[in-house]
């Protein structure tokens, strides 16, 4: 496969083999992805594909709950996970978040934004800049330093749910499909 990267989350059962599970036990279930048990964080980044340093993640949230975002520069697994998360917290803000060796670090305040099912959240950084968009728009920049590389990915709550993910390096530019007409 190559980038960039897309999951629709169809049917239910465990993830595809382009994953790896950070922490918990996010799986597919009627067409989203959810948290298969009791755990609060359930992460996996996207392992199939290499990113670039510059890199986004896009989710939308589906009919399960909002509550979970896209990472950028992910690596490890339970407590030694690193990456940054765009998390949404259900309804009314969105806030960066460092994960140092599995513990999470705000990156500035929370950005004051409602978001619920059918909402697309996209966390991308380039360089130190952090950028979180909401349903296409620019909610702004974080600046943070210390993740430099790392894979894009997802977490999901478990009042929460996914119904697609998509990741790039940012500044790639995607093939438009060829016509040939006569």
């Amino acid at each position: 496969m190559a980038l960039p990267a897309s999951d629709p989350f169809d049917g239910s059962g465990a993830l595809s083999a382009d994953w790896t599970v950070m922490v918990g036990d996010p799986v597919r279930s009627s067409d989203e992805c959810v948290a298969g048990g009791l755990d609060s964080d359930n992460e996996a980044f996207w392992d199939t594909d290499a990113f670039a340093n510059d890199q986004y993640a896009e989710i939308v949230f589906g009919g399960t709950g909002a509550l979970g975002g896209p990472m950028v520069r992910c690596s490890g697994t339970a407590g030694s996970r690193d990456g940054y998360l765009a998390f949404c917290n259900g309804g009314s803000s969105i806030q960066i978040y460092r994960l140092n060796g599995g513990a999470y670090d705000a990156v500035g305040s929370a950005y004051t934004q409602a978001h619920t099912s059918g909402d697309t959240i996209r966390l991308s950084v380039s360089g130190t800049t952090l950028t979180v968009s909401f349903n296409g728009g620019s909610l702004g920049n974080r600046t943070d330093a210390n993740v430099a590389s790392g894979s894009a990915g997802f977490n999901v709550n478990v009042l929460g749910g996914l119904t697609s993910f998509t990741a790039n390096n940012v500044g790639a530019a995607v093939s438009a499909p060829m016509f040939r007409g006569s």
